[in-house]
């Protein structure tokens, strides 16, 4: 997709290990239906690790893995929107969650992948926030848990929102401007440095 632009740090010879390789199946699985086991078996071993991805037009995302070979505090928070369609209708729904790694997936020809075969895939491992569903754009949104880590499409990632940490719990700060007529989302960096402390205080592991 043009409009989604990868920037470096680049690890051209990542493996990703045996838990994210589960996680893309059940996002195949998603797309595609079948066995998550069949999909997983056959991902390609090297999946080329990126730590930036840049929005045409918009936001410029720095994942965890970028944040920890600079040795930085700065945020890494994206929010995501995923699409699904029930009874002929589509509906948006708006998620926030930590971007911590961009993969680029080369599928291969094997009948399993069915439409996706031979594609190549940018996906995005990203530890969603437990936030009920609700929608910092239009009310008072925390969280003080994450989720376990999920796989989706890079498409899915919109925009960068801050978070303020006040009292042991995250506050979204989402300037996006959410029109009353769509579900859609525009693209807003947040500089609130006067509100607190911007940094991830969860730890984590490789």
């Amino acid at each position: 997709d043009p409009d989604y632009i990868l920037r470096t740090p680049h690890r051209s010879n990542y493996v990703p290990d045996v838990e994210t390789r589960e996680r893309i199946g059940a996002y195949l699985v998603q797309v595609l239906g079948g066995r998550r086991n069949e999909l997983a078996l056959h991902l390609p071993r090297v999946m080329p690790l990126w730590g930036k991805i840049r929005i045409r037009g918009g936001d410029s995302i720095r994942s965890l893995f970028a944040l920890r070979r600079v040795k930085s505090s700065s945020r890494n928070n994206s929010f995501y929107e995923v699409t699904y369609t029930t009874d002929n209708k589509t509906v948006m729904d708006t998620r926030y969650g930590r971007l911590d790694k961009i993969l680029v997936c080369e599928l291969g020809h094997q009948q399993c992948y069915k439409f996706l075969c031979n594609k190549v895939l940018i996906l995005a491992l990203i530890v969603p926030c437990k936030t009920n569903g609700q929608d910092a754009s239009i009310s008072i949104v925390a969280y003080k848990e994450l989720r376990a880590p999920v796989v989706t499409d890079i498409r899915n990632i919109k925009a960068v929102v801050g978070r303020v940490l006040t009292q042991g719990e995250n506050f979204i700060i989402d300037r996006t401007v959410k029109p009353l007529d769509k579900l859609a989302f525009g693209a807003v960096d947040v500089e609130l440095p006067e509100l607190g402390n911007w940094s991830d205080n969860t730890s984590d592991t490789d």
